[in-house]
């Protein structure tokens, strides 16, 4: 593995002056801010959700939880997702009497809180924040959902990274930029970043019942199949968020901040008269935020596609050994891995083993960054020689790292194996096929060999098969080794 890593650098220096802009990346490239309350935790999750979303961060400040208790809550929550690819960094703690509600806020369970976590960074949050934001070659936008300690202390160790703030978008609760529960936290840093020229949106909330993630709204959340939705709908089902004394808690507060980055239609925006920076931002339109939230949550229903409106699935169309299990992979998997699946495969010229590792190597990857297609760039160790070259079409299609792209390499190397390593930015992370699964694949080969002969039509017949029963019952959580 670490050959691979050191390969990798010399890949990565050819790749870097390829990449262009694809349709395929998202609008906005994010670093998150949280002190980790119940709202925060709602707000995170829908972020998390869009796909025209890429998050490269996440910082905890000093405020509801103080930022070391916030960090497990943040880490807990991006593994029950899955996305161990985006890293995390705790601030400093600046808050001298902590806030009544934090008591409560610690109680509530945002994941396994106990399990150590890969991404962790020792940076402080606002060297990471210097860190992100120079690593990135687009502008970011900053999400700030509570004080305003770290993106204050990054802008004043390294102002430079101001020329790649697009603008930051915070939750203060009221219009008064003198008031305000976040502003309160740290009001040193606001009033800094308020005066710094930055881009400002400063998102305030009604705080009542018509805003609030009460039993109906929750109730339609549930019927939502992602695990987004589910998170969200466990959560607020936990002992302390069903007290009815803590009621408030399921208003809508900085869970509008990702509302409005991706349907501002829903929301008034006044400007600032002798302050071109900064405008306020309050919701308007009710039913609208409430949609969008679903919308947003429904991740198993979207499916990008550039041809299609959607995608389809009606048995009917299919041939009928694999109408047979398609219900089954979509309710397993859900459309976007049916999708993929069947345009690999149909590129591939046969339903192939390999091909379907490919797809699940590939989605595996874009789940751990949470990045859509066209924004990775992918060195494959799968070589040039069938069976296990047919990954490397499951790869171009799952991840958008084609040759045409020039986003896909092969490794230099005379290993063959079920690998690739895969980078997004300046991160990078290696996925293997684990020994039992290729063992398997080997034995159902040469069984096929033994039964029909090598690639006569029985052989492929017995290959297709074992590729749709791969397909069905191996998932992308289970079936790969990563090293990060």
């Amino acid at each position: 593995m670490r050959k691979a890593l050191i390969l990798f650098t010399f890949f990565l220096a050819v790749l870097t002056v390829k990449i262009d802009a694809h349709s395929g990346k998202p609008s906005y490239y994010v670093i998150i801010d949280t002190d980790c309350a119940i709202d925060d935790l709602r707000a995170v999750t829908l972020l998390l959700a869009s796909s025209n979303v890429a998050v490269l961060g996440i910082t905890t400040s000093d405020g509801t939880l103080n930022p070391y208790e916030g960090r497990k809550k943040v880490e807990s929550l991006l593994r029950s997702f899955y996305h161990e690819g985006i890293p995390v960094a705790a601030g400093e703690i600046v808050v001298e009497e902590p806030p009544p509600w934090r008591d409560m806020n610690r109680r509530v369970l945002w994941g396994d809180e106990e399990a150590a976590y890969s991404s962790h960074s020792e940076m402080a949050a606002a060297d990471f924040i210097i860190e992100r934001a120079a690593s990135h070659e687009d502008h970011i936008t900053m999400i700030c959902l509570g004080g305003l300690t770290n993106i204050a202390r990054a802008l004043q160790r390294e102002s430079s990274i101001k020329q790649k703030i697009e603008r930051i978008i915070w939750f203060n609760r009221t219009p008064d930029i003198t008031d305000g529960t976040n502003y309160m936290f740290d009001k040193k840093s606001a009033d800094y970043i308020l005066n710094s020229g930055v881009n400002i949106d400063i998102v305030s909330g009604p705080g009542n019942d018509l805003l609030c993630v009460d039993s109906i709204f929750a109730d339609s959340i549930s019927r939502i199949n992602s695990l987004y939705a589910r998170k969200i709908y466990n959560v607020h089902h936990q002992e302390e968020l069903k007290n009815s004394a803590h009621k408030g808690y399921l208003n809508m507060w900085d869970d509008l901040v990702p509302i409005y980055l991706l349907s501002s239609k829903a929301f008034a925006v006044d400007s600032v008269p002798g302050n071109s920076h900064i405008r306020f931002v309050s919701p308007s339109d009710f039913n609208l935020i409430k949609s969008k939230v679903m919308e947003i949550l429904d991740v198993n229903e979207y499916v990008s596609s550039k041809i299609f409106n959607g995608f389809p699935d009606d048995p009917a169309l299919f041939q009928d050994d694999v109408a047979a299990v398609m219900n089954e992979i979509i309710d397993r998997y859900g459309l976007e891995e049916w999708k993929v699946g069947v345009l690999a495969n149909e590129l591939h010229g046969h339903l192939g083993i390999y091909a379907i590792v490919g797809v699940k190597m590939g989605l595996r990857v874009r789940e751990f960054f949470n990045i859509g297609i066209d924004d990775i760039s992918v060195v494959s160790y799968a070589g040039r020689m069938p069976p296990v070259s047919c990954m490397n079409d499951g790869l171009q299609v799952s991840t958008g790292g084609t040759l045409g792209h020039g986003l896909i390499y092969l490794a230099d190397d005379s290993r063959t194996m079920p690998m690739a390593v895969f980078s997004f930015g300046d991160r990078t992370v290696i996925i293997r096929l684990k020994d039992e699964y290729i063992n398997i694949v080997r034995n159902d080969i040469k069984n096929c060999i033994n039964e029909y002969g090598n690639l006569t039509n029985d052989y492929w017949s017995c290959v297709r098969k074992h590729a749709i029963q791969y397909w069905l019952e191996w998932d992308k959580h289970d079936m790969f080794e990563l090293e990060y």
